[in-house]
C-alpha cells in the first residue's frame, strides 16, 4: 500500500508539478493495567474469622498480592485470615508501567478472660476502693477495661458503681464482677466491721443468778436487773482477729476474738484474782462507730474459797469509739483491792 501511494506521488510530480509530502506518522498509544475492582468482604471481622479479597485486572501481565499471596490471575477471590488489621496491596504491571490498588481488613480482637484486682481482699463497712480489671486479648495482648459493666452478686455487703468503685455496706462475702467484650472477670472480697480503736460505753444487767455462796451472800440484791455499768475497749484489729484490753468499770483483762462472716465479735477474757469474771462479749457493729451486742460474765470464787457462782446477762447499752487509736482510759492504772465480793463489785461500779 505505501509503494502505491508512493509511485502515484511520483507521477503526479512529473505530470502535475505536485510535489509529494509524507503524512504525519501517530504515535502509538501506550496502555497501562486497569485493575477494575480490589475489595475485601466483609472488611471488619473477628479474630479467627476469614474475609474474601476480590478483584478484576484487565491488560495486564503481572499481577501480584502482598501479605504472602504472590501471582494470582487477572481475576478472581481469595479467602484470607489476618490476626491483625491488614492492608493487602495489588499490583499489576505490562511493559508500560503498574498500577497498584489497596484494601483493608479490619481485625476485632476477642477478649479471651478478665481479671479483677484489688489493694485487699478485705475491707471494713463504710470504706470504698476503685477496683481496676485487665483483659487478655485473643492475640496475647493485655488490655485495661475501662468500659465495662460493673456488678456485685450480695448487695447487702457492697455496692458497686460504673466507674468499679466498691462501697461496703454489710457484712459477708461477695463477689464483684465486670463484664467486657462478651466475658466476665470477678474477685470476691470480705466485708466487715472495724473494731480497731477506743471504745466507751455502757451496759445493763438484765439476768442475774448465784448459787453457792455467792447466793447465801445475797450478790444479786447489789446488781439488780435493770443496773446499768460502764465499759471501755481498747482494741486492735488485724482484718478478722481482734486483741486488746477490756475495761468492767476499773477491773481490766486482756481480750482476743474473731470477727465471724456475718460481723460479730466474740470477745473473751479473764478478770484474774481471788476472785475471778470471765468476760463474754459479743459484739456487733453495722454502723460505723457504733457497738451494739451483749455481754456475759461468770463469777467464780475459788481462790477466796467461795462456792458457787454467778451468772450474769447484759445487753450493751452504747458503746462509742472515740478513737481510732487504742489508748487505754485515765483510770487504766487505779489500783484496785479485789479480795472480797464487795470489793469487786465496788470495783465493778467505779470509774
Amino acid at each position: 500500500m505505501k509503494r502505491f501511494v508512493l509511485v502515484m506521488c511520483l507521477i503526479l510530480a512529473v505530470v502535475f508539478g505536485v510535489s509529494c509530502k509524507s503524512s504525519p506518522t501517530t504515535p502509538p498509544v501506550k496502555i497501562l493495567p486497569t485493575i477494575s475492582n480490589f475489595t475485601a468482604s466483609p472488611t471488619t471481622i473477628q479474630s479467627g474469622g476469614s474475609s474474601t479479597l476480590s478483584w478484576t485486572v484487565k491488560d495486564a501481565t503481572s499481577i501480584t498480592i502482598d501479605q504472602g499471596i504472590g501471582t494470582v490471575s487477572a481475576t478472581g477471590t481469595r479467602s484470607v485470615s489476618p490476626t491483625v488489621t491488614t492492608t493487602y496491596t495489588m499490583t499489576a504491571s505490562n511493559s508500560e508501567g503498574q498500577k497498584t490498588a489497596s484494601c483493608i481488613v479490619t481485625v476485632e480482637l476477642l477478649v479471651q478472660s478478665i481479671a479483677v484486682t484489688s489493694t485487699t481482699a478485705i475491707l471494713y463497712i463504710g470504706a470504698s476502693e476503685t477496683f481496676t480489671a485487665t483483659a487478655t486479648m485473643s492475640d496475647g495482648s493485655s488490655r485495661a477495661v475501662t468500659s465495662g459493666v460493673w456488678s456485685t452478686d450480695n448487695p447487702v455487703v457492697a455496692s458497686v458503681n460504673s466507674a468499679g468503685l466498691v462501697t461496703i455496706v454489710g457484712s459477708g462475702t461477695v463477689n464483684v464482677s465486670v463484664t467486657f467484650g462478651g466475658k466476665t472477670g470477678s474477685k470476691s472480697i470480705r466485708g466487715l466491721p472495724n473494731y480497731q480503736g477506743t471504745w466507751t460505753g455502757t451496759y445493763r444487767i438484765d439476768s442475774c443468778s448465784a448459787t453457792g455462796d455467792f447466793y447465801l451472800a445475797d450478790f444479786c440484791s447489789y446488781l439488780p436487773t435493770g443496773t446499768v455499768l460502764n465499759t471501755d475497749l481498747v482494741l486492735t484489729q488485724n482484718q478478722d482477729q481482734v486483741t486488746g484490753r477490756f475495761y468492767l468499770g476499773t477491773l481490766s483483762a486482756d481480750g482476743i476474738g474473731p470477727v465471724a462472716m456475718n460481723g460479730q465479735l466474740t470477745l473473751t477474757g479473764k478478770v484474774y484474782g481471788d476472785i475471778t469474771i470471765d468476760a463474754f462479749y459479743l459484739l456487733q457493729s453495722t454502723t460505723p462507730g457504733q457497738i451494739t451486742g451483749g455481754l456475759n460474765q461468770l463469777w467464780q470464787g475459788i481462790g477466796a474459797g467461795l462456792s458457787g457462782d454467778v451468772r450474769l446477762t447484759c445487753t450493751i447499752v452504747s458503746l462509742s469509739r472515740t478513737s481510732l487509736t487504742p489508748n487505754e482510759p485515765a483510770f487504766a492504772g487505779t489500783p484496785v483491792k479485789t479480795s472480797t465480793i464487795q470489793d469487786m463489785i465496788r470495783a465493778l461500779l467505779r470509774r
